[in-house]
């Protein structure tokens, strides 16, 4: 059926989502989301009014369930999923990670015969990812199709794909070598040639001269491409590799690319673990690598967020330790969506992060300052850099200065980023045109392989630290973590210093806080729910009054860490008013808190 008039496409995309008030299907259960209002996004209708019906629109399909609705259907079906997972990837779920199941339901691919249902339909074009992890599907479809889409059964909700601008390229020159004019390039007995002063800032020299290279630490690349000719580049460490543009297994540039399609993930891996004595070393040049090819250089210049997701499941599945990735999204998104919880690519990194990977992206290049030479007026940080628990990457000068394009913080929510800088201006790279060719660069970029590399260099030295862990020994470790702003965050990365950084215990990290205090109706309790604690199997909050005598105990609500009390309601309705005391217990470690109810 043809819709002529994009009035009458609007109408029944309305009435479509309006349906979807109540649950279609009525056998629902904990493993079957229900159907709620709207289904079709504002996203979604909004760009749907502006376009003809016959145009194409990319969108995200969310599934209600992944084909079953018992526990019999789960067991059968994780059985199939287990196959997905690689040892290495559950000894670093196990090791590293906050999931108490490996496989779990995540792991379940998304149930084909919704699928193809949905792909049979006319005017759909492409299927052009699938999501386990957020049981969807992306698709490129004809905008008259959505009504239809939305009409299936077991269709949840339909998103757009969101996507960013390309920044203006990042000035980068060519010459045959980059060296430090007029000084010594070699340190105990490498010449590191013009990559010295980088690593040089961030203490990777002393690290690799006390043998942490990154070796064994498998490393995800998401960007454009990767020219695997370069000199700096080994390609005996490069374990897979995989196209998301073109389904194929080609990283490097093919008859159905833009020219110089591989140039920027040329750049960036070698910034992170090339080697060539005498011209360029990255932090971690014995890491393995595994090379997702991501964003596409077309005459749109769009960078899509499904292919992110993509890449960053299939890295994950397969067993990568840290990812790095120098993209960004702002596209269709307002300033109030940076929150850590609303951008799909922020929400992968997070899901990322509790499965054990070390997850490190570019703050941006969006200062307003840098307008005139990279910036583009958005003027704040791009997704996923606002995750909560990424580690987001700022650039400095060789001064250590800030740049001037470099994004400032904070999150729509008040937090501090980036977390780290490193340098970023300058910056000597491999190039991605010319097998013996290196330059310089700019940007974010840059910055954030270094800060990747030295994460490899650190989980060489301590393989059974989190992704937290991680974090926490660089934050505490950089040069203004005094006084963290939204500028530097936490300041330029001393790798050495986050190697020997000792941990705080479990001692150090149980303590507890209600709000509001005092309370009447409800109140929160908040600890820092660190991946530390999230392994302690005996985990809860006992209540109890003035006199000792018990009163209930509570469970954690979510991943975040926190307790809801709602005294309004029965049993605890008619407690009377006065001093109760809450007793956090994490194992063997206990933390009280004193709280006054007051009516």
């Amino acid at each position: 059926m043809k819709f002529r008039q994009p009035v009458i496409l609007l109408a029944l995309i309305s009435v479509a989502t309006a349906f979807c008030l109540f649950p279609v299907r009525t056998d629902a259960s904990q493993f079957q989301k229900p159907r709620t209002f709207p289904v079709v996004s504002k996203g979604v209708q909004d760009v749907a009014a502006k376009i003809p019906a016959d145009s194409s629109v990319h969108i995200w399909v969310y599934f209600t369930d992944k084909g079953f609705t018992s526990r019999a259907g789960l067991r059968r079906t994780l059985a199939a999923a287990s196959e997905l997972v690689t040892e290495r990837a559950r000894f670093r779920r196990h090791q590293r990670g906050a999931m108490t199941q490996s496989p779990g339901f995540s792991d379940i691919p998304v149930y084909e015969e919704y699928v193809e249902s949905i792909r049979n339909i006319d005017g759909v074009e492409r299927l052009r990812a699938t999501s386990r992890w957020f049981n969807a599907v992306s698709l490129s479809v004809k905008k008259r199709v959505i009504p239809e889409i939305t009409s299936q059964p077991f269709v949840l909700k339909i998103d757009l794909v969101k996507r960013a601008r390309r920044r203006p390229a990042e000035i980068t020159v060519h010459p045959d070598n980059v060296e430090a004019a007029g000084l010594s390039t070699v340190f105990d007995g490498r010449d590191y040639g013009g990559s010295f002063e980088q690593l040089k800032q961030i203490n990777a020299l002393v690290a690799h001269a006390a043998g942490y290279t990154g070796k064994d630490i498998l490393v995800l690349m998401l960007d454009t491409g990767y020219f695997t000719g370069h000199e700096a580049v080994d390609s005996s460490r490069i374990v897979a590799e995989y196209d998301f543009i073109w389904d194929d297994d080609n990283t490097q540039d093919d008859t159905l690319d833009a020219a110089g399609q591989q140039v920027h993930g040329t750049q960036t891996m070698s910034v992170l673990g090339g080697a060539a004595e005498g011209a360029l070393y990255g932090p971690a040049y014995e890491c393995d690598f595994l090379l997702a090819k991501t964003e596409i250089i077309d005459q749109e210049d769009q960078i899509e967020e499904d292919l992110f997701v993509a890449a960053l499941e299939w890295g994950e599945r397969v067993g990568a330790d840290v990812a790095s990735s120098s993209l960004g999204y702002f596209d269709w998104y307002e300033f109030s969506d940076m929150d850590g919880n609303t951008a799909v690519t922020t929400r992968a990194v997070e899901m990322a992060v509790r499965r054990g990977m070390v997850c490190v992206t570019a703050v941006g290049n969006e200062n307003v300052e840098g307008k005139t030479t990279m910036g583009t007026g958005w003027d704040h940080i791009i997704a996923p850099a606002d995750a909560d628990s990424v580690i987001a990457v700022g650039a400095v000068d060789a001064e250590g200065r800030i740049t001037g394009f470099s994004s400032r913080g904070p999150t729509f929510d008040g937090r501090i980023k980036p977390e780290v800088v490193a340098r970023g201006l300058n910056v000597t790279i491999a190039s991605g045109y010319f097998p013996t060719s290196y330059g310089r660069g700019n940007g974010t970029s840059f910055s954030t392989p270094l800060v990747a590399g030295a994460a490899a260099q650190v989980l060489q030295a301590h393989p059974a630290w989190s992704p937290a862990q991680v974090r926490r020994a660089f934050m505490e470790t950089a040069n203004n973590a005094v006084v963290p702003n939204n500028v530097y965050g936490w300041g330029v990365i001393d790798v050495m210093e986050a190697i020997e950084f000792q941990q705080p215990t479990l001692a150090d990290l149980v303590h507890i806080q209600n709000y509001p205090n005092p309370f009447s109706a409800y109140t929160f309790f908040k600890f820092p729910m660190a991946d530390s604690l999230r392994q302690v199997a005996d985990l809860r909050l006992e209540i109890y009054n003035i006199r000792g005598e018990h009163i209930t105990t509570l469970q954690t609500t979510n991943q975040a860490g926190i307790f809801e009390w709602i005294v309004s309601e029965p049993p605890w309705h008619s407690l009377p008013n006065g001093v109760y005391i809450s007793r956090l217990v994490a194992g063997d470690v206990v933390a009280t808190n004193k709280m006054t109810l007051l009516r």
